[in-house]
């Protein structure tokens, strides 16, 4: 019988200030996005 184990590797990069600050931006840019918009395209 075979066994798979799920590797679970986690990037170093993930906690670097660099990446941190591109996931910041990328929120930022999301909240943005205009709610009655994306209704309209939701609704079409």
């Amino acid at each position: 019988m075979r066994v798979n184990c799920k590797k679970t590797l986690h990037p170093s990069a993930k906690a670097t200030e660099r990446v941190q600050k591109l996931r910041q931006e990328y929120w930022d840019k999301s909240l943005d996005v205009d709610n009655e918009f994306l209704m309209g395209l939701i609704s079409s």
